[in-house]
């Protein structure tokens, strides 16, 4: 019987992890499982570092309750200078602010602690947006406020302001239809003629005229004589139709509507108070957006706005006093100009949003991200205006909550119940269109995820090496109340190769320290020289320790992945966690699935990571050892219960003796070879194989890639 053989390299590992192909259509380079690895553009795996606090950290102290909101910020451009980077930290109802500027320690460099607490009720994470050098912060249960920060005094100050509309709404003043001319004067009807344009003196000399009052359809200025007087016998031969007049003379608190009307005008008029406000703030085109409302009001009637889908945008800002204006300049009751113009504030309605949870520039328009689905609110050539922008509906398959929302540059993602989605520019069109880019990679992987988990998973994007990281919680207890920000698994979308791998963040003896946000880090590059390069990073995470759990008394710090002895939170209590790094490739079938196969030898290809040192006796210590430990697993064997598991064994080995040069005690002793190739006898048979590749202990491993050689019978 003749032996068929042939021999497969494999040096380009970079799919990632696949959990939607079936045994016999595995694709190239992709993994069944994996965590703990760097996926290196050039088909490399190494392991990650050890999770752990910054240089020069410092503990700073808060109290944190289990159900309190946990999150950090970016403030960009502080006080409109460049130089100036802030991290905003919330800690339930209180902001902490860092330095973020330079390295290694954010931590170390404390700027101000603010109480927030009559702005949010501190259990959900607040909303927040940075433009003009000013920090915006919204909470859900009043109005808006903003930071700013003197660069002289070194003092953050808080500022809270209102969000102003037009009042184009009006009351209610049934049973009255819009042409009647009512013989007696309601203070509701009163007020709608006031904020019609009408005044006090004019109502009068009309009733005066004619006897009745003036009806919600007639402007009066329509009524004016060749002496430009108001003539009310004039007025009243227009025929006005059902056609209501322009409304909106007055300015009022968009929220507390009644009390701006009774302000304004003196009438006591219904009461009219949302009591729902922004959860949302975004800066864009020069504006403030605002949206993210859970609408509820007192006083409830037809005339009542439902702001649940609303938009707010304000003007284009010339100062502070812009912040809120959100109407337009011209007064549309104005027989002079009623027109709107670009630079103009307002509102835009989408009533079959839902819940609003996140806004996202992306070239001129506004990405609206909500419950029911997402919309494109598209400006016109030359970007958003106050007089030319449109609604469309880009997707049915909305959003499940604003921290899973990424911006990456030219793409942005977010997670749905169903899967990770990304919107991005359509080929053809130009248009933004939203794909799901799970069901064909991890889609078994994501829906492993609870609802909760994916709730309160949280987003950032490195610049530096193109990657969307999103960190959630696996824990079987997690149920998105209770420490709903505590994060122990790091989901990675790399968008150069389009492939996810994983992390796991280990815990050491509780109370253990853990991830509670990212931090993106405007000047921080991670370069371990003499060690290892992971490469550069951005990016580093927001790290709750307790320190007396019963007490609620914990702190803040920021870590990032940087112990070279491969243990998360070695500086927390000496010692550190442990973690395993592992990879499962593919099912490799070699083109067919009937033919029995074996693969006698197995050729590992490893960068030399040792660093080989002289000690005074003459012996020699190796700093960074790596080890990696492989298994066989054949014929789509998911157990060792099967018996086609087979014995793991060492495929790092250094294969010459180190040679003492005559060198000094503590001098550096070079190996000379930096790839570590080992030939290893791989035992068993079977129609599949796929390879188990784990770390050993504490040791590092890189690891280029293999060859194996398979052979099969002739014939089946």
């Amino acid at each position: 019987m003749t032996q068929q053989s042939t021999k497969k390299e494999y040096s380009s590992f970079v799919a990632g992890i696949v959990t939607e192909a079936g045994p016999l259509t595995f694709p190239e380079n992709a993994s069944l499982d994996e965590a703990n690895c760097v996926l290196n553009r050039d088909g490399s795996r190494q392991r990650r570092l050890g999770m752990d606090f910054e240089e020069d950290f410092v503990l700073r102290t808060a109290t944190v309750v289990n159900n309190d909101a946990v999150a950090s910020f970016r403030w960009k451009n502080v006080a409109n200078d460049a130089d100036i980077q802030f991290a905003v930290v919330q800690v339930g109802d209180h902001l902490f602010v860092f330095d973020a500027n330079g390295s290694p320690s954010i931590s170390a460099k404390f700027v101000a602690s603010i109480d927030i607490s009559i702005y949010t009720l501190g259990k959900s994470v607040i909303g927040t947006a940075s433009g003009n050098g000013y920090f915006f912060v919204t909470g859900g249960i009043t109005s808006p406020f903003y930071l700013s920060y003197n660069t002289a005094t070194k003092v953050v100050t808080l500022t809270p302001f209102t969000i102003k509309i037009r009042d184009t709404f009006g009351i209610e003043d049934s049973p009255l239809d819009v042409d009647d001319q009512p013989t007696s004067l309601s203070v509701e009807h009163q007020y709608n003629l006031l904020n019609q344009g009408w005044t006090s003196a004019l109502i009068t000399q009309y009733h005066a005229g004619v006897g009745r009052f003036p009806s919600n359809a007639q402007q009066w200025f329509l009524g004016k004589d060749a002496e430009d007087n108001f003539d009310p016998a004039l007025l009243n031969k227009q025929d006005f139709g059902t056609t209501p007049a322009p409304k909106g003379r007055f300015v009022i608190d968009a929220f507390s509507r009644s009390i701006s009307r009774v302000n304004q005008t003196g009438l006591a008029v219904p009461s009219d108070q949302e009591t729902g406000y922004p959860r949302v703030v975004e800066f864009a085109f020069e504006r403030i957006w605002f949206s993210g409302i859970k609408s509820r009001y007192n006083g409830a009637s037809e005339f009542n706005p439902n702001y649940t889908g609303f938009v707010f945008y304000s003007r284009t800002l010339r100062s502070a006093q812009d912040f809120g204006k959100c109407y337009s300049e011209a007064d549309p009751t104005s027989e002079v100009d009623s027109e709107l113009v670009d630079t103009d504030g307002g509102y835009v309605n989408i009533p079959e949003a839902g819940q609003i949870y996140g806004l996202k520039q992306k070239g001129s328009s506004m990405v609206v991200f909500a419950e029911h689905g997402i919309w494109e609110i598209a400006g016109g050539e030359y970007g958003f205006t106050g007089t030319t922008h449109q609604v469309i509906k880009l997707s049915e398959f909305g959003v499940l909550s604003a921290t899973s929302i990424v911006d990456a540059e030219s793409v942005m993602l977010y997670w749905n119940k169903g899967g990770i989605y990304l919107i991005s520019p359509d080929e053809a069109t130009g248009r933004l269109s939203s794909i799901n880019i799970t069901e064909k990679t991890i889609q078994t992987l994501y829906n492993s995820i609870s609802k909760a988990a994916k709730t309160h998973a949280v987003g950032t994007f490195d610049p530096i090496n193109r990657r969307v990281s999103w960190m959630y919680s696996d824990a079987e207890s997690y149920d998105g109340v209770v420490y709903k920000n505590k994060y122990t698994k790091e989901l990675v979308l790399d968008l150069v190769l389009n492939a996810f791998y994983k992390n796991t963040i280990s815990a050491h003896s509780f109370p253990s320290p853990y991830i509670a946000g990212y931090l993106e880090t405007p000047d921080f590059l991670l370069n371990i020289d003499g060690v290892r390069t992971r490469g550069d990073s951005v990016t580093k995470y927001l790290t709750i320790q307790y320190i007396n759990q019963p007490a609620n008394e914990a702190a803040v710090t920021f870590s990032y992945y940087r112990d070279p002895t491969f243990r998360d939170w070695k500086s927390s209590d000496g010692v550190g966690a442990s973690f395993s790094s592992y990879l499962i490739t593919g099912y490799e079938i070699m083109g067919d699935s009937a033919r029995q196969k074996q693969s006698p030898y197995l050729f590992m290809h490893f960068k030399q990571t040792e660093r080989f040192t002289k000690l005074v006796d003459g012996e020699i210590t190796a700093d960074n050892p790596s080890g990696c430990i492989v298994q066989a697993q054949w014929d789509w064997a998911n157990s060792s219960e099967s018996g086609k598991w087979g014995e793991e064994f060492q495929a790092y080995r250094l294969l010459r003796p180190i040679v003492l040069p005559g060198l000094p005690v503590g001098q550096p002793i070079l190996y000379g070879q930096e790839v570590i190739t080992t030939k290893n006898r791989l035992r068993g048979a079977g129609r599949s194989l796929s390879l188990y590749i784990r770390s050993d202990e504490d040791k590092d491993f890189y690891l280029y890639g293999w060859a194996a050689r398979f052979t099969g019978k002739g014939f089946v």
